[in-house]
């Protein structure tokens, strides 16, 4: 518990630096700073989907900032995957790690679109166990999203160092067990 509160506090120190530094509106990287001092508990049903739409505004914020590949650059990376010497050159390539975290951050907005409209269903379907596993799935799918990080694929891509901040290992870490933690209390918050 000490551990996670001192993650917190140098987080929310390292983003608050950011933004005071931008002296502008806090990006959705520092919005979901927000949660992770939160404890198990307070993840309810309000403060998940103001989790979620935050998640959403970062995925999305990402995507904004991530440089595309060409068409040409898109077919060269679908065609290097036929030989150990090609796939190492493909893997080793700034058009792939454009790609791969493209596909990751677009995953990660369809998941968000998904749960957003999950939260959003009607008042009396909302409490059942139905409910609860579908929202808690879709919080675990978007958690294993993020499960290997993307230390490896940042150095080769053009990113503004508080983008780089928002996909350090350290950041989705610690973000990728706060959607664990709401994934089970979604599932504690079954109507008995």
């Amino acid at each position: 518990m000490i551990r996670r509160a001192l993650l917190g506090l140098a987080l929310t120190i390292a983003t608050a630096s950011v933004c005071s530094a931008q002296n502008s509106k806090p990006s959705a990287i520092d919005e979901l700073g927000a949660f992770i001092s939160l404890k198990e508990s307070d993840y309810t049903e309000a403060i998940r989907a103001k989790f979620i739409q935050t998640f959403a505004n970062y995925c999305q914020e990402v995507l904004n900032a991530l440089p595309a590949n060409t068409p040409a650059e898109d077919a060269w990376v679908v065609s290097q995957n036929n030989t150990a010497e090609k796939v190492q050159r493909l893997l080793s390539s700034k058009e792939y790690s454009r790609s791969f975290l493209k596909n990751a951050f677009s995953d990660c907005k369809n998941i968000t679109t998904l749960l957003i409209q999950i939260q959003n269903i009607q008042e009396k379907e909302k409490g059942t166990e139905a409910f609860a596993n579908l929202e808690a799935g879709q919080l675990i799918k978007l958690a294993l999203n993020f499960n290997n990080g993307f230390a490896p694929y940042l150095p080769k891509v053009e990113l503004n160092k508080d983008i780089k901040f928002g996909l350090s290992d350290l950041y989705v870490g610690i973000i990728r067990r706060e959607l664990l933690i709401a994934a089970a209390k979604a599932l504690q918050d079954v109507q008995k």
